[in-house]
């Protein structure tokens, strides 16, 4: 019996990250267009989209249109507004590595930087700073050094219990032997690595002064003849005695990461550079080039670093003396001599990448499980869902912030002024435009049933895509399952399922108005019946249909409305029922600010006596909330029932649930509601491989 269509949307500071709100919507779909690769279109769907597991060193790296960081942008420039920024570069990396870079200002006057005077006049202030342009990372580096002292741990090199320096009376387990006066405090001998990664080795900057940043004195103590070396520092502060017993406090300490620098090449063997970078940052991919030496004076510099602004105030009684050659003596700014930046190194003293220092944090802070905070450091809270690090040197302040979302957010900047940026408000803010970006549609509702047979998968095709991999997946054996049309980004995707060619014969339509879905009905409608059915509204307003047909050779009546308007549609169920047609797919939009529901009904008349009037009895409902559907399906669940038909739509900024339950034999269903482009992959993999297939995905939002 033929169907019938009827008319009817560092200062150096590391501090507990605040617990800012987790969104309660789900993250966005990936902007990318996805084609089929040649050879097996099961194989080429598992490979053609990336997937964040964040497990090996190797994960793909996640493609997303640059129109979703919009809110990232708008942050770091209305900062660089607020505080007087020349240049900054930001980097947003998942639990896999970068998936956002850019650079914003310009890199500054040649003057303040290692490159020649421009042949322009106009780029005097340098030109627009691109997104791999090397900054001073100062203290953002030090958790880069506590996880080389966990790498060389883990790899059995040494111990965190070891000690940490050999002094006359230290025991067998220590490391850097280092000169101390007759009469050192012999609380030296205890320090521990494990403490001073924690900055609980008795050095406090605000009892001992830290002559990291008084290198003259330094200079002049030691008698030396060129710019105090890492242990010229750590000799010179040991032999001024311990502010606190090891392990009894916490203070933060410059000093201690220095020492630590010196404890990772005495154990490797290697410079501390070299083996941070080798061990820890080449396996993420990133390149030689981007971890460098930082250099105190300008012409040694990497032409890729950025202008430092020549400060010429004093740090309380420091005075910004040269130790350098030629100059030693004589005063000099912070930014370009009065600071010995080659031994900073372990403890702020490399000048990276924002992308560089995205992928170390995506990975280090979050590699496979996230390690625990006390790994690190004694501070964060352990307990704490998210850590925060800044930096701030002369002209320089840096920010990496791993957001209780998940996302991690490196911003590097330089400016004219002293640290005025305050980090706090930093970390709020691009936090907060980290949720903005998690929040984007669209959001996928889909039905999985337990069936590890081959499918094919994917919840957002681009509709000038689609019927091309309608074309190559046919043309390859697979049958259409369900399509599901919806509007994103201001435009058509679709969201469609595949299963092996079983014999089937079946037809899909897509993409047409009213007018031309009827058209196509009435092509289709003599020789076939109508199993799935989809509306939205396309950009312009206009209502948009999908189907998916299968041979009807033997008359099977079959009914469709796809414009109802929930009255029509509860009464056509209704009239329906009571005729024995049941309802076999619903789907829900907005049109014209209504709510309208398109829907297939299938013959399946009851036999005499029968306690319901179709064969398989079923439930349906539609307009329903979230929580109203998963307590309709629970029931209907312990009442012998499976979800069959699912379709989650919205009408204004108000979610709505259609959704069909049958009593039949039939594998195990699931239903997921809120998964989306930031969590497709990663949540459709495991259910995967736990032997469970999608067989319904709808997209909305």
């Amino acid at each position: 019996m033929p169907g019938t269509a009827v008319a009817a949307p560092d200062g150096d500071a590391a501090r507990q990250l605040a617990k800012y709100q987790r969104t309660t919507k789900a993250a966005p779909g990936i902007d990318q267009e996805v084609t089929l690769p040649p050879g097996d279109p099961a194989e080429a769907e598992r490979t053609a989209r990336p997937t964040r597991s964040g497990r090996s060193a190797d994960c793909p790296v996640s493609a997303h249109a640059a129109s979703r960081f919009a809110g990232f942008d708008a942050v770091a420039e209305d900062l660089m507004d607020q505080w007087n920024i020349g240049s900054s570069t930001l980097a947003v990396s998942d639990e896999c590595s970068t998936i956002y870079q850019r650079g914003y200002g310009l890199t500054g006057p040649f003057w303040l930087r290692n490159v020649p005077p421009p042949a322009n006049p106009l780029q005097i202030f340098g030109t627009p700073t691109p997104a791999n342009a090397l900054f001073r990372v100062a203290s953002v580096v030090k958790p880069i050094t506590a996880a080389a002292i966990h790498d060389l741990d883990e790899r059995g090199m040494l111990d965190k219990g070891d000690r940490a320096f050999c002094v006359p009376g230290s025991p067998a387990n220590c490391h850097v032997t280092v000169n101390v006066p007759a009469n050192f405090d012999t609380r030296i001998r205890d320090i521990t690595v494990g403490q001073m990664v924690g900055h609980s080795g008795g050095f406090d900057r605000t009892v001992t002064t830290d002559y990291l940043f008084r290198a003259w004195e330094t200079y002049q103590a030691r008698n030396l003849s060129a710019p105090p070396t890492p242990r010229d520092f750590a000799e010179y502060m040991l032999s001024l005695g311990l502010d606190f017993a090891p392990g009894t406090d916490g203070e933060y300490s410059n000093l201690g990461y220095l020492m630590l620098g010196m404890v990772i090449e005495k154990v490797s063997g290697m410079s501390y550079r070299d083996y941070v970078y080798q061990r820890l940052l080449a396996p993420l991919g990133i390149s030689s080039a981007d971890v460098v030496l930082s250099r105190g004076k300008r012409l040694t510099r990497d032409p890729r670093e950025v202008a430092y602004w020549c400060l010429d105030n004093n740090w309380g009684t420091n005075e910004p003396i040269s130790t350098y050659p030629g100059e030693a003596g004589q005063r000099r700014c912070f930014a370009d001599g009065g600071w010995v930046h080659e031994s900073m190194a372990a403890h702020g003293g490399l000048s990276m990448t924002a992308n560089a220092l995205a992928r170390f944090y995506a990975r280090w802070w979050n590699f496979g499980n996230p390690r625990d905070g006390d790994e690190y450091w004694a501070f964060p809270n352990p307990d704490a869902s998210a850590y925060s690090h800044g930096g701030s040197l002369e002209a320089v302040q840096t920010l990496a912030a791993r957001c209780t979302n998940g996302l991690n957010v490196v911003w590097l900047t330089n400016q004219h002024a002293w640290a005025t940026w305050q980090q706090a408000t930093v970390e709020q803010r691009m936090c907060a435009a980290a949720d903005d970006f998690l929040a984007q549609g669209p959001y996928y509702s889909s039905i999985w049933i337990k069936d590890s047979g081959g499918h094919v998968a994917d919840p957002d095709t681009p509709a000038n895509l689609y019927q091309a991999r309608v074309d190559n997946l046919r043309g390859a054996g697979w049958r259409l399952l369900d399509v599901n049309g919806y509007r994103s980004r201001g435009a058509t995707y679709y969201a469609n399922t595949w299963a092996r060619g079983d014999g089937t014969q079946w037809m899909a339509t897509h993409g047409h108005d009213f007018a031309g879905f009827n058209t196509r009905f009435d092509q289709l409608n003599d020789d076939w019946r109508m199993t799935k059915v989809s509306g939205w509204t396309d950009a312009g307003g206009m209502p948009r249909y999908a189907s998916v047909w299968v041979a009807n050779p033997n008359d099977a009546a079959w009914r469709t409305h796809i414009r109802m308007t929930n009255a029509q549609y509860q009464k056509r169920v209704e009239d329906y029922d009571a005729d024995g047609y049941r309802l076999i797919s619903v789907d829900g939009y907005e049109l014209g600010g209504q709510a309208r529901i398109a829907a297939v009904w299938l013959y399946d008349p009851a036999g005499a006596g029968a306690p319901s009037n179709t064969a398989t009895p079923y439930r349906a409902i539609h307009g329903k909330a979230i929580g109203d559907y998963q307590n309709w399906l629970a029931n209907a669940e312990a009442d012998g029932y499976r979800l069959t038909d699912k379709d989650i739509y919205t009408v204004g900024t108000a979610v709505r649930v259609a959704a069909i339950a049958t009593k039949q034999p039939g594998p195990d269903t699931k239903s997921f509601s809120d998964w989306n482009f930031f969590t497709w992959d990663d949540n459709a993999k495991l259910q995967e491989d736990a032997g469970w297939r999608p067989v319904s995905i709808s997209g909305y939002r």
